[in-house]
């Protein structure tokens, strides 16, 4: 599927809870608005929503010279620590 490119950023610090350590790096996507009528969720409107995936940390430098909006193909693949969830590990060409 098709996105818009948004930014693709490595996080990480400390919990305000405990002060244990935190590191993620994701992918900020945009795509057009889906309609949506089901029985407990109903959505409508007009433009774009964004959606955060979860991002191979050696695919981030394949990110480096994405324009803002720039149309993108993302290449999804299961995690290797958690193979029931994929992550982005680049972009299809």
């Amino acid at each position: 599927m098709k996105f818009y490119y948004l930014n693709a950023a490595a996080r990480s610090g400390k919990k305000k809870a405990d002060g244990k350590p935190f590191a993620f790096t994701q992918v900020l996507v945009a795509a057009p608005l889906e309609e949506v009528n089901e029985e407990n969720f109903q959505q409508h409107g007009h433009g774009f929503d964004t959606e955060a995936f979860d991002l191979d940390p050696k695919a981030l430098p394949m990110f480096e010279g994405f324009e803002l909006g720039q149309e993108i193909d993302l290449k999804f693949e299961p995690q290797p620590k958690n193979p029931r969830r994929n992550w982005v590990t680049g972009v299809k060409a």
